[in-house]
């Protein structure tokens, strides 16, 4: 149900209708109003919004506020992000509390998405006072976009403590992928400072698999049958017990191992090392100054990780690869309102913050493949432990002279790529479920390697003046100081490869006279 609605109670009916589950759409004409019940975000312009409510968003059944914003005419999505009247989901700016949180490397957004086809910046569902879109001819404070604007406004804390948590599981049947998800929130005052924090974390023991899945059995290395002599080499022979699939399949088997599965638990639809994971935490807190001013402080953290499942390394534990992506904003911005006696009012908004974004993906330690293999309730927290990181693979300056000399005597991979044969992979013995070439056993890892970080200070502010009825005039700036390391390399090889620094800078100033028509 979509009701439009105009003039200044357009956000006062928003907060009467959430029980109805009613979107509002707001012109032009409902701008005070907004600025009002939205006094902690920078002035919308003159222009479509589309708003939902925190506490519909967080009754819907959704798990992202991305998927909520679903709800809007105009908005899409994909596993890359939500796209805004059409134009690629990088085209589109996020603003966490008036603070704009896009990366300047906008591939970060798309590969962080991946992991879990969800955006990375997004709040959770219990943390957010309001969602919403903005489309059509933008203020100049948004030029930092093309498409539109998402704003994000965090909850606050309210005069008495109020705390809240649930708990929801599909775990309940053995077709399930093992989705277990934990949210909580808390604020109140201390003194004067109102603060809330709130956390969300989902875990997934398995990825998804096609329809009927089970019937494709997947088999796991399930202890030692017995070993053989291979020219002296003393090779061992594997019990395979189902892992995907239906234990019943196998349970008339003559050999007792295989019709006890081998003490194994079949999973049904799982995919054994394909556990999915994210938290999503965030706190706040907000000080009053005078009767019209705020200060703000905003922290928010995410991480989504994965383990890659790839069937025909299953047996070989050096060949195990997952993916971790993680985010950082904390900001702190200063809305202040001063009335005047003569003349309209004017509104200051200012805003600083440090922001960044990581990923990794390649190769496991074999001990930190172990250690993750089936993580209680999918939940995977700590980091997943890699051969290689931004620590012990650093990018820098001499990887990048090695690159443009195409020195291969020095480090341009992890690996001496004058000698690539000792890392290949091993198939000799056939000693996997099926007896048959194409399941390494040893050697490796190959593959590729990917190190994401961007780090940025983003700083701006306005003055705005009413300097009418109809009129108001808008100043101000803003900034974005960019650092991005970027390395995505085949361990074995330099085709395809590619590694920068940048370090950026973007300025600007401008002026706005917005007009108003009407009575």
């Amino acid at each position: 149900m979509r009701r439009p609605a105009e003039g200044p109670g357009c956000l006062r009916a928003a907060r009467s209708i959430v029980a109805l589950g009613v979107i509002m759409t707001c012109g032009a004409g409902s701008l005070a109003a907004q600025r009002r019940v939205a006094a902690d975000t920078t002035p919308p312009p003159v222009t479509t919004s589309a708003v939902i409510p925190g506490l519909l968003i967080d009754q819907l059944p959704v798990d992202r506020v991305d998927d909520a914003l679903l709800l809007v005419p105009g908005v899409n999505g994909d596993s890359t992000g939500l796209s805004l009247r059409g134009g690629d989901p990088a085209d589109a700016a996020v603003y966490l509390d008036g603070i704009p949180i896009s990366p300047g490397l906008r591939h970060i957004n798309a590969a962080l998405a991946a992991l879990t086809a969800a955006p990375m910046s997004t709040v959770g569902t219990n943390a957010v006072s309001a969602a919403g879109v903005m489309t059509g001819p933008l203020a100049a404070q948004f030029g930092n976009t093309s498409s539109g604007v998402i704003l994000l406004n965090t909850r606050g804390g309210d005069s008495t403590w109020q705390p809240s948590a649930r708990y929801g599981t599909d775990n309940i049947g053995p077709n399930s992928l093992g989705f277990n998800r934990l949210q909580a929130h808390l604020g109140g005052p201390i003194g004067k400072l109102r603060v809330f924090m709130s956390g969300v974390l989902e875990g997934q023991k398995s990825a998804a698999s096609g329809f009927d899945a089970e019937k494709s059995p997947l088999f796991v290395a399930a202890g030692v049958d017995t070993t053989v002599d291979a020219d002296g080499l003393q090779v061992p022979i594997q019990n395979f017990a189902v892992y995907r699939g239906d234990c019943d399949q196998f349970s008339g088997s003559s050999n007792p191992g295989i019709s006890d599965n081998f003490g194994a638990d079949c999973h049904g639809v799982r995919i054994p090392n394909s556990a999915v994971s994210s938290y999503q935490w965030l706190g706040r807190a907000d000080y009053p100054i005078g009767d019209n001013g705020r200060l703000g402080f905003v922290a928010l953290g995410t991480q989504r990780q994965r383990r890659l499942f790839d069937y025909q390394n299953l047996y070989n534990n050096d060949q195990q690869f997952g993916e971790r992506g993680a985010t950082g904003v904390y900001g702190i911005t200063w809305n202040q309102r001063f009335d005047r006696r003569r003349g309209g009012a004017v509104e200051l908004n200012a805003f600083l913050s440090a922001q960044h974004e990581r990923l990794i993906s390649g190769p496991l330690t074999p001990t930190g493949a172990l250690d993750t293999a089936d993580p209680t309730g999918g939940f995977l927290i700590s980091p997943l432990d890699f051969r290689w990181d931004f620590e012990s693979f650093p990018i820098d300056d001499e990887l990048l002279n090695n690159v443009l000399v195409n020195n291969t005597a020095g480090r341009i991979s992890p690996y001496d790529l004058r000698s690539t044969s000792q890392y290949a992979l091993i198939d000799q013995f056939r000693n996997n479920a099926y007896g048959l070439e194409g399941f390494s056993e040893r050697g490796g890892p190959v593959g590729r390697l990917e190190l994401i970080h961007e780090h940025r200070w983003v700083g701006g502010g306005s003055l705005g003046w009413d300097s009418g009825r109809n009129q108001h005039i808008t100043v101000g700036g803003n900034f974005t100081n960019y650092s991005v390391d970027y390395y995505s390399y085949e361990l074995t090889s330099q085709a395809f490869g590619s590694v920068y620094r940048q370090r950026p800078i973007q300025r600007a100033l401008w002026v706005e006279d917005q007009v108003t028509g009407g009575a």
